[in-house]
């Protein structure tokens, strides 16, 4: 299914994505931050998806998104997507981006890896318990950090990209009976 995903015109300006509300709780202002710095340092920055819609009390991410003559050319807000868009979009991107500092459960990571595409994701042990280590991880305060792996990444030639992409090719997506079998031995545990 991911070669049928594939689409050399989406693919051929590097791009990340980030999925869900703009919330505080997912972290998207250190994003608009390493952006700030790419847009800063490279004449030619890789592109930001933001899949999802505004949520609350989030005025300085918004204001950003709004105001900042620097991010905004290389930041692009979607929502509404299809479930086949999305695909689509997760397949081409050079990774997918998790900077939060807390989740439920984190499907995006899923979706991603499902279709083999990089995830760079927050530290947190949701993330690491989803993505059966096949995700980087840096804390989500980490700017350098995530600004570092971001270029790595736009690099499709890179050790660590072709590594990062073998990783995700590896991920096994859980399904509801392995699910539920991990529920019922836990609960038999107690």
């Amino acid at each position: 299914e991911e070669r049928a995903l594939d689409d050399a015109e989406l693919a051929a300006r590097p791009y990340f994505v980030v999925l869900g509300t703009i919330e505080p709780r997912k972290n998207h202002l250190l994003l608009l931050n390493v952006w700030r710095r790419l847009a800063e340092e490279h004449p030619s920055p890789p592109k930001l998806v933001i899949v999802g819609a505004r949520g609350w009390e989030n005025e300085q991410t918004l204001d950003v998104l709004d105001r900042s003559t620097l991010v905004r050319p290389h930041v692009i807000e979607v929502s509404g997507v299809s479930d086949r868009g999305l695909q689509r979009l997760l397949a081409n991107a050079r990774a997918v981006l998790m900077p939060s500092f807390a989740e439920g459960y984190g499907l995006p990571v899923v979706e991603a890896l499902s279709v083999g595409t990089p995830v760079v994701a927050s530290d947190i042990p949701v993330f690491r318990e989803i993505s059966q280590g096949c995700a980087m991880f840096h804390h989500p305060l980490d700017g350098p950090g995530w600004r570092q792996a971001i270029l790595t990444l736009s690099d499709r030639d890179h050790s660590a990209t072709r590594e990062a992409r073998r990783k995700a090719a590896a991920f096994r997506a859980p399904s509801w009976p392995s699910y539920f079998e991990s529920v019922e031995a836990f609960l038999a545990e107690l």
